[in-house]
């Protein structure tokens, strides 16, 4: 039950992304949801986008939290190989 609920939520940042590429937050939110689906490259990919976007429009103040975020993914993907 909960997957429809992350899916429709993906569905609308996809959506949202369209209207304002450029918006950092969108990818963080995206990457959360990946997250709780337990699909740990596709999070991964939405959080280095939002480190693409967030450099772009200036406001790299979290940087090192998010590649901590990305580095903990890499951790939970490779115990699952």
């Amino acid at each position: 039950m909960q997957s429809k609920v992350y899916t429709k939520a993906l569905g609308v940042i996809e959506r949202m992304v369209i209207v304002s590429p450029g918006l950092p937050s969108l990818y963080q939110e995206k990457a959360w949801c990946h997250a709780q689906q337990h699909e740990y490259r596709l999070a991964i990919g939405a959080l280095e986008s939002y480190l693409e976007h967030a450099q772009n429009a200036g406001s790299l103040a979290d940087t090192k939290q998010v590649k901590d975020q990305i580095n903990k993914l890499w951790a939970s993907l490779s115990r699952l190989n």
